[in-house]
């Protein structure tokens, strides 16, 4: 009889555990989408990890961008280009310095969008012609070098200069926006990752915001070092992900 009650005791709280993770499942399920066009397991890997790590508690937004990253990555290598001012600037360590720049810097679309951004370690040497015109050094790049490679989709340029001018200011960084090119010049490295996270949202069609605005985007100045994403720029990278 003791036996009997025991096993019945044991059916109903196997059944009160699968009834709570159903419900839990369900509730977590139900607060989680991912885009249509990412991967279809995205979602039931999400929910998995979620119920294994913390059995279902709330997550912040970057645990959940990590999961979906691991399980949805579009992989975009970039083509590393640096100029002899940069060389000179950073001696032995002008490699490290800028591959440090884009791996910094393209770590936000990792955590927000699972896009791997990742410099090639095949850095180019590059002769930039004697000017401060960003829009020229930057063109004098991607003609001299490109993409450097059939499997790369960026082209980052580096450059040691002390100015960068467009539009009659100095700029920190230049990117054609929609295409596959930027610049930067040398402002330490915290300005540097900033600005190369900015000038990849040019490369993937985002516009700029302006300073004298309330919104707090990492598409504005990149010396104001925003974390944050818009409304209208999340949107369009979420629609947008898979550009390269």
């Amino acid at each position: 009889m003791k036996r009997k009650m025991l096993v019945a005791a044991m059916a109903l709280c196997a059944m009160m555990v699968f009834s709570s993770f159903t419900v839990m499942a369900q509730s977590v399920a139900g607060s989680l989408s991912v885009p249509q066009e990412w991967n279809d397991s995205a979602q039931a890997r999400l929910l998995m990890e979620r119920f294994e790590r913390d059995r279902g508690r709330p997550r912040e937004r970057d645990e959940r961008t990590r999961a979906l990253s691991a399980f949805s990555t579009v992989r975009v290598n970039v083509h590393v280009v640096v100029d002899q001012h940069w060389v000179t600037r950073h001696g032995n360590t002008y490699r490290w310095e800028a591959l440090d720049s884009i791996f910094d810097g393209g770590d936000f679309y990792w955590q927000h969008y699972g896009i791997d951004i990742r410099g090639n370690s095949a850095i180019s040497r590059w002769t930039s012609p004697d000017s401060d015109n960003a829009s020229l050094l930057l063109l004098n790049a991607m003609n001299n070098h490109g993409l450097g490679g059939s499997g790369n989709r960026l082209m980052a340029a580096f450059t040691g200069r002390d100015t960068l001018i467009h539009g009659g200011g100095v700029v920190d960084g230049l990117a054609q926006e929609g295409r596959w090119g930027f610049i930067i010049r040398e402002r330490g490295w915290r300005i540097n990752n900033a600005t190369v996270r900015h000038e990849i949202g040019h490369n993937y069609g985002l516009p700029d915001h302006p300073r004298s605005g309330t919104i707090r985007c990492f598409m504005r100045h990149p010396t104001d070092n925003f974390d944050n994403i818009c409304n209208n720029c999340n949107n369009w990278m979420t629609r947008n992900r898979n550009r390269f």
